[in-house]
């Protein structure tokens, strides 16, 4: 899911048979926005009002408000299996997934498939589960084969999203003793850090100065497996169970870090 600037929420549908986004504006009203090639396993507004989205496979969507399935697009061929992508300041849009490869894709380039593409960064055995940019670093959610799971940063060195070296965050897999997978997070903000998990005692972990309490877990059902801020205190969250498929959004009394792509 995503939000644009007037709140606005857009979902990404496994609908049947066609995959779709749906828009449900501020009055709770609902309506297809546009067909798709696939369900998003991640999803982001861009600058001109498109929607970029990748689907654990090696391809950047792209699909315009109101474009049916049958006109929806490939974007660019990627170096890796895709699973989440974000913009930073400059416009630049990271892309990662397996196969331990950030791609840095010039969402302006019309070369064809495989140009404007560019491997920023190989994270040899780490695979990302879910990315995000805050000021001028990329955060990632990792694992390992062995499932190991942490969060780290990785400098942005210049406009052209050249990357540095990772840095340690949080390890995820330390603090939970593997008792639990977080499978998506963001930040607010002031940096600090929400982790989405698997976690039935605390399906929300908010972590400050590197120490993670529970956030509303008396309220919260696990797992909730998406996150995405609105425009203002509200992060709203997908928590999909084998009882219920439903978007929550969450009053945290904080704002987000800002959603660069949105226009």
């Amino acid at each position: 899911l995503d939000l644009d600037r007037q709140e606005n929420l857009i979902v990404s549908m496994d609908g049947s048979p066609n995959a779709e986004f749906w828009i449900i504006d501020t009055n709770q009203d609902s309506a297809v926005w546009s067909g798709a090639l696939a369900k998003a396993s991640g999803m982001k507004l861009g600058p001109t009002g498109s929607i970029y989205f990748v689907n654990y496979q090696r391809f950047l969507y792209k699909d315009e408000q109101g474009t049916p399935k049958e006109n929806s697009e490939i974007f660019k061929r990627l170096n890796g299996n895709a699973t989440d992508l974000d913009f930073d300041v400059n416009g630049n849009l990271y892309v990662g997934g397996t196969g331990s490869t950030i791609d840095v894709v010039d969402i302006y380039d019309d070369g064809g498939l495989t140009s404007g593409v560019t491997e920023g960064k190989n994270l040899d055995t780490l695979d990302i589960i879910s990315l995000k940019v805050y000021n001028d670093y990329l955060y990632v959610l990792t694992t390992t084969i062995s499932s190991d799971q942490a969060i780290y940063r990785i400098p942005i060195l210049d406009n052209f999203g050249a990357l540095g070296d990772l840095e340690l965050v949080f390890d995820w897999s330390g603090y939970t003793n593997k008792q639990s997978s977080a499978l998506c997070f963001t930040l607010s903000e002031s940096g600090d850090l929400f982790v989405g998990s698997d976690a039935d005692t605390q399906p929300l972990t908010f972590i400050q100065d590197g120490s993670p309490s529970g956030f509303y877990s008396s309220i919260l059902t696990a797992p909730i497996s998406y996150l995405a801020w609105g425009n203002g205190y509200y992060l709203y969250v997908i928590n999909k169970t084998e009882e219920t498929n439903r978007v929550q959004r969450i009053d945290t009394r904080m704002v987000g870090t800002d959603y660069y792509g949105r226009p």
